[in-house]
Order: C-alpha cells, then structure tokens, then sequence
C-alpha cells in the first residue's frame, strides 16, 4: 500500500513538474482570448490598424526554447529580418495571421507560437525539422513599420518609375505591361527562339536604391537554359524575345511583371532593374 502511494505521489510531482515546466516556456506573456500567448514591447495608439488584405511591413527576430532550431541554418537568417506579408485569415490556431491582426503600426510585439505548428502548417508537411517536437516553442518578435494598401504601394511604385526615368532621361516609350526596354548593345543574327538555348548574365537592381541584389555576372557563371521550356518572369520573357547574341538590354519592370512579393528580399510592389545580356544562342 505504501508503494502505491509513493508511485502516485512521484506521478503526482512529475505532473505539477511538466505544467510547471511548460508554464515557464509562456512566463512573462499574456494569453489572447484565443489562446495566443504574447507580450507588448512598444505600444503606439494612434498606430494604423492593420484591415485584411493589406500589405504589413515588418522587421522580425526569432528564437526557440530548443537551441537545436536556434542554431539551424533557417533561424540564423531570422535575426532583425525586414520582411513583407499580406494580412489575411489565420491558416490554424494561433498563427502569424492572429499575431498580424493584434498589432498597430509602430508596435512591437512578441509572441509564443508552437514549433511544430509552425512548421507542419506554415511550410508543409514536409518541412518539420527532425529537432522539433510537440514541446517546442518559437518565440517571434515583430515589429510592424508600416501599413498600406495594394493600391497606395502601387500608385507610389508608378511615381518612383516615372521620376527615374525623368531624371535619367530616358526616352524610349514604355509597353503596354509598363517595362522600359533601352538597348544598351545591338546583337547579330536572328532572334530567340523556342528550344533555343540561351546563354546570359542577368544582374538584378533596386531601382529606388541602385543597389545589386543578385548578379550571374558577378558569380561569375552565366546562366543557361533552353529558351521556352521553362517558365520566367514576364519581365524576361518579353525581353529575352526580341534579343538576339551580343545584345544587351537595360529594363525598367513594375514589379507586377517581376517577383510580386515573391523574393525573400523584395518589398512588394519594388520597382526593379533588369541588366541583360545575351551571350550566346544556340539553335
């Protein structure tokens, strides 16, 4: 009789122990009325309050209980990370979509998200790391620059496109989709063609900042792929169409014909600059 009621007194014990342990992993933080556990740093109430379907401009730091996620390549990239989304209906329980929704522009907040969670439906079932378990929490700080609209960041990308082209004069009229195409270099012989392969350098620009963000020149690897077997940006495909071997192009695109958001680090709605040149084609 005595052993039975040490074992349920030590069951007992390591019970009170693990909510105490799990207790500690949420200490300092509030719970939402959805069970969302968060703390305020910096409130700003005059903020903008973010509506669906706006655009949130964010800088975000994450950490974890478990130091095998901490020090996992994925994590190493999210320390003051200025990043971009779209606020829109929670995809489950306590994700980032509720954590968007809590916030005012200007606020900084932190919030305790279940690792696994995050993972699994964030990125796929494919995607939980072998170090996460069910008891794993990811603590996620953002910070919320900025609000706007899908139509404010355009109306704003139009102006910048038209001041640069302004102040550098440019003179060559823009497409219907809105790229400019300047050609820096004449080409030889015929144009692209379907099943062609094409041999290029693309160095990718910032228009508002001038700024490299990605450059095949500068690897010091051209790129390479048979021409109409794969798909590209709209921005390329019109482009790339009308070149020949030897031509160089300089195109100003709207970023409705390039990432759309869908480069890391790329704001939506980031009018960009596409250095093309031709090396060779193929036929």
């Amino acid at each position: 009789m005595k052993k039975i009621a040490f074992y349920a007194t030590m069951m007992i014990i390591g019970s009170l122990m693990l909510s105490a342990c799990k207790g500690n992993l949420y200490k300092g933080f509030e719970k939402s009325d959805s069970g969302m556990y968060y703390r305020t740093i910096t409130t700003n109430a005059d903020g903008r309050v973010p509506q669906m379907g706006d655009i949130l401009f964010l800088t975000v730091s994450c950490h974890s209980n478990n130091d095998s996620i901490n020090n996992s390549e994925f994590f190493k990239s999210f320390e003051n990370r200025d990043m971009t989304d779209m606020l829109s209906k929670p995809y489950y329980t306590n994700d980032l979509q509720e954590a968007y929704a809590m916030m005012k522009e200007g606020e900084e907040k932190e919030f305790a998200l279940r690792a696994d969670s995050f993972f699994l439906v964030g990125f796929g079932p494919t995607s939980l790391p072998s170090v996460v378990s069910s008891e794993d929490v990811l603590y996620i700080k953002l910070k919320l620059n900025r609000v706007a609209t899908i139509e404010e960041l355009t109306t704003e990308e139009a102006d910048i496109i038209a001041k640069y082209v302004q102040d550098n004069n440019i003179t060559v009229p823009p497409t219907e989709d809105g790229l400019y195409i300047e050609e820096i270099a004449t080409g030889e012989g015929k144009t692209v063609a379907p099943n062609d392969t094409i041999i290029l350098n693309i160095t990718l620009k910032d228009l508002k900042t001038d700024t490299i963000i990605n450059s095949s020149a500068e690897m010091g690897e051209p790129l390479k792929f048979i021409y109409g077997q794969q798909p590209l940006l709209p921005v390329l495909e019109q482009s790339i169409a009308t070149m020949k071997k030897g031509s160089k192009y300089k195109v100003i695109s709207p970023d409705r014909m390039a990432y759309q958001g869908k480069y890391p680090s790329i704001p939506l709605c980031t009018p960009m600059i596409f250095e093309i040149e031709l090396i060779d084609i193929v036929k």
